[in-house]
């Protein structure tokens, strides 16, 4: 078991980062629906959403502070959704 914080967020930044290249590369070639580019683009942006969290809670030391790292989640969280929101709007006109 990994007990060192910084070692754990920096494996789950990893695998998260594998993820999103894995996603990403896994569709260049393929023909999707307007709906599956939608959803792989909305979770792309919420995948960069949890490693900005991780990097705000961790590296920075934001998991000591839980009131400022619930603020910061919260405009992260608007700025996604407006980012998403942008992403899909095209493709539903």
């Amino acid at each position: 078991m990994i007990r060192s914080p910084l070692l754990r967020a920096w494996l789950f930044l990893v695998g998260l980062s594998g993820a999103t290249a894995l996603i990403a590369s896994s569709t260049v070639h393929v023909e999707l629906s307007d709906a599956a580019r939608m959803t792989i683009g909305v979770l792309l942006l919420f995948l960069a959403l949890a490693k900005a969290r991780i990097i705000l809670a961790r590296y920075l030391g934001l998991c000591k502070v839980p009131p400022v790292l619930r603020g910061f989640t919260a405009v992260l969280l608007l700025y996604m959704v407006l980012l998403a929101g942008l992403y899909v709007a095209p493709h539903l006109a």
